[in-house]
């Protein structure tokens, strides 16, 4: 029923589908809010009226795009006062996911639900950055030494911080360390262009760069949400001169190109084969069997109802999703060695010896927690075979 939203203008599929099925509203408005779609969803409701949706259904469509609307403008206030007080101690930001991303993909920096505010700053000035967000008010609750507190955000790429205005992640990566996607943030900071948002000038990416942002997103948390594909077939849709052939260059330069494929591929899935993409763009997709297989096992995974699996534990689309072997030794590599948060809790080790967080995670990562939770098994079938007994 969700992806029916996005089949064709006018909500013409979302209106036959209304009138084939007995609609289970309660289910559907929770299936929405946890794939990020519940605006969409509304904005359809409203659209079709009461013609074919009862009266309550449509007046609480209208309640809540106003609610979400009314909090988004909030927090779009609150944040442009955040860039402001960077900018002012010299750290320039880029604005991107959010109401960034909101603006570029549907036209309305309120239109798009979003938790937090994500920016990117250059990594020589991310702990000045902290700091400053600390006058702020904004903090996280970690209880670590300096050395796993720098290690902690080396590895993540980001770290979520809350206060006056809510949660905010500043970046200095797109995605943490243990997936080895490595972009040329120079050039991207070259890139970045200002534009308008609510009254105010926000440094934002350059169109080519924000899709390939949003593709890199999506492949981290393996599509498991509607929304991320939505973006991308809404992105698309409001761009129609992108430079495609310094993308596909510049994906591949980066290792990243498979993740732009499996990205314009759902896309093309959502619509139905609407996506407006150039002839010879077609024919470059479709040489990657791979990218179709994740893209497919992607759409097909959207009504799975799973815990989402961590992206700092190995795992089989992170490991396909990558084209270059070196790219996916580095993944493994990393992935495997990289101690966490867990690990610093587990054993407080002073910093002089931080080195020996490497061996402590692979010993209780690939030995002692497999070895556990065999025992447990065990102990569980045991105890079942006594009570049939």
């Amino acid at each position: 029923m969700l992806l029916s939203l996005f089949e064709s203008s006018g909500y013409r599929a979302f209106t036959a589908e209304l009138d084939r099925h007995d609609v289970d509203w309660e289910r559907l408005i929770v299936l929405a809010l946890e794939h990020g779609v519940a605006e969409r969803l509304c904005e359809a409701v409203v659209s079709v009226g009461e013609g074919c949706v009862s009266a309550d259904i449509v007046a609480g469509a209208h309640v809540f795009l106003d609610d979400r609307r009314n909090l988004n403008r909030r927090l779009v206030e609150a944040f442009q006062g955040i860039f402001t007080t960077l900018e002012g101690h010299g750290i320039s930001t880029i604005a991107f996911k959010g109401p960034a991303l909101a603006s570029s993909a549907y036209g309305d920096p309120l239109a798009r639900h979003f938790r937090d505010l994500d920016f990117l700053v250059k990594r020589e000035d991310f702990s000045r950055c902290l700091a400053v967000l600390a006058e702020l008010g904004y903090a996280d609750d970690a209880t670590l030494s300096p050395r796993q507190y720098r290690e902690f955000c080396d590895y993540n790429g980001e770290v979520l911080l809350f206060g006056p205005a809510g949660a905010i992640e500043p970046h200095w990566a797109f995605a943490p360390r243990t997936l080895a996607i490595e972009f040329d943030y120079n050039d991207l900071w070259l890139r970045s262009r200002m534009v308008d948002i609510l009254g105010c000038e926000i440094r934002v990416l350059c169109p080519e760069d924000e899709l390939l942002a949003i593709c890199v997103h999506g492949c981290k948390e393996r599509w498991v949400k509607l929304k991320w594909i939505a973006d991308v077939s809404a992105f698309l849709a409001r761009h129609d001169s992108l430079d495609w052939d310094e993308m596909v260059k510049r994906s591949a330069r980066m290792g990243v190109a498979r993740m732009l494929r499996i990205g314009l591929m759902l896309a093309a899935q959502l619509t139905r084969g609407r996506s407006p993409l150039p002839e010879h763009l077609r024919c470059w997709l479709d040489r990657d069997l791979v990218a179709r297989e994740l893209a497919l096992e992607a759409m097909g995974g959207l009504a799975a109802q799973h815990a989402p699996a961590s992206v700092f534990d190995l795992n089989a689309f992170h490991w396909r999703m990558r084209e270059r072997v070196w790219d996916r030794m580095n993944y493994a590599w990393r992935t495997i060695t990289q101690p966490q948060s867990r690990h610093f809790e587990a054993m407080d080790i002073p910093d002089v010896f931080f080195p020996l967080y490497i061996p402590l995670k692979v010993v209780h990562d690939y030995f002692a927690l497999p070895a556990w939770l065999m025992l447990k098994r065990l102990r569980r079938g045991v105890g079942r075979f006594h009570e049939s007994r």
